[in-house]
């Protein structure tokens, strides 16, 4: 239960723009790497909106971190599902990207005023993927 506690404040999170159809992000405040990394967790938050947990255990989580939620009896895409399933719209904000080689940190805050948080990502194989939630 933890876990899914975990998963419905870091996942709830996802970028609603008025008509529904797109997202807003803060990744335009970024360039280069830093602006890859800001996209992935933008890339969440819409996969999030749309309830997609099969996207993103398989395409925007680490292996590790996807395997790290599995919960006895229960995969990764049932678990994302049910953190989704519990959760609210929230607008996620990312504040600062720092990049060391293939390892980033996105300091991220909430809409709703709630405590900051800094996600870990790694690049594997060219693509930006969440390794926690911080």
């Amino acid at each position: 239960m933890h876990r899914r506690a975990i998963l419905a404040v870091a996942l709830a999170a996802p970028l609603l723009a008025a008509c529904g159809t797109t997202t807003q992000s803060s990744s335009g405040d970024f360039a280069g790497t830093e602006k890859e990394v800001a996209d992935a967790v933008g890339d969440l938050q819409q996969a999030a909106s749309r309830k997609q947990a099969d996207k993103i255990c398989d395409d925007l989580l680490t292996r590790g971190f996807a395997a790290s939620l599995q919960v006895r009896g229960s995969d990764c895409e049932a678990e994302v599902g049910k953190a989704l399933d519990d959760s609210e719209d929230l607008e996620l904000v990312v504040r600062d990207v720092s990049v060391n080689g293939a390892a980033a940190t996105a300091r991220v805050v909430r809409s709703d005023g709630g405590r900051p948080a800094a996600f870990r990502l790694e690049n594997v194989r060219g693509t930006w993927r969440v390794a926690s939630f911080g």
